[in-house]
């Protein structure tokens, strides 16, 4: 969702060749960069890696030109202070491939865990990919 405050901001603090380069993925990525921010602000220090994370992937998703424009996001969230120390963060949070390899080795080793009705566990089953069936031709 726009914050049209955010805009007036970047507009007062941003270059107008920048803003005008940026296209309509580049603006819906601000917007998510803001709004990842404001998550980030209200994490535990435990939590904010995965806020880190998604705040690399949409900044990603930006021309390499207009990228920058997220600085302005941190401090409009954030604090002018913290926009070198958060940007470093983002920029050394895993990337999509990376996540994508963590998320893959954590599925093989993915269990569920069945309760009973009082909430007690019940029995745990790994979970696997589910077998094909063969088709009968």
């Amino acid at each position: 969702m726009t914050d049209p405050k955010f805009w007036s901001f970047l507009g007062a603090n941003v270059e107008h060749a920048l803003l005008e380069a940026m296209n309509e993925q580049d603006r819906a990525a601000i917007d998510a960069f803001v709004a990842l921010c404001a998550l980030y602000k209200v994490l535990s220090s435990l939590d904010q890696k995965e806020a880190l994370a998604a705040m690399r992937l949409v900044s990603s998703c930006m021309q390499a030109g207009t990228r920058r424009v997220c600085r302005w996001g941190i401090a409009y969230v954030l604090d002018w202070g913290d926009v070198d120390r958060v940007w470093n963060l983002v920029e050394s949070a895993p990337s999509g491939d990376q996540l994508a390899k963590m998320l893959e080795g954590a599925q093989t080793k993915a269990k569920w865990i069945v309760v009973d009705e009082k909430g007690r566990p019940a029995a745990a089953a790994t979970l696997s990919k589910p077998k094909r069936r063969r088709s009968r031709a």
